[in-house]
């Protein structure tokens, strides 16, 4: 008798447990959903085999790296795409920069071949609440053109 209220209560705790982890999920889902017309980026995410892709909003991802406790998560982290491996690493100003060494970036205006540049620099800051600063630098200091928005 005793060892089935005891096997009752763990079914009815691992039933919770996976009824919060849905919940915790569905949640995840709904707030990195992009609203209308929203700058959307593709997320894909390979969790116990099972390979998630779907489409989040860009400002929600930018908000979520930009937190100081995501700083580990993506300090050394490293994107392979079409225009070359970016490096990412975490500031300690609530930012990070990502480096593209070398890079190549198609500009349809100067023709079919890519651009091919030395470095790529992408530096991002927070500064407060959907508000940011940082930079783009194109190509090897001393002779790099940075472009700079806040």
């Amino acid at each position: 008798m005793r060892l089935q209220r005891g096997l009752r209560f763990l079914l009815l705790c691992l039933a919770a447990l996976a009824c919060g982890l849905a919940a915790a999920v569905m949640a995840a889902a709904a707030a990195l959903a992009p609203g209308n017309a929203a700058w959307t980026v593709p997320l894909t995410m390979t969790v116990l085999g099972h390979t998630w892709q779907h489409r989040i909003s860009g400002p929600v991802l930018l908000r979520i790296a930009s937190h100081p406790l995501a700083a580990p998560l993506i300090d050394g982290r490293r994107i392979d795409t079409p225009h070359g491996r970016w490096r990412l690493t975490a500031t300690s100003s609530a930012g990070w920069v990502a480096t593209c060494a070398p890079c190549q970036v198609a500009v349809p205006a100067l023709g079919p071949a890519p651009l091919a540049l030395e470095r790529v620099e992408l530096h991002v800051r927070a500064d407060g609440a959907d508000h940011y600063r940082g930079s783009l630098r194109l190509g090897a200091p001393p002779h790099a053109l940075v472009l700079t928005w806040r």
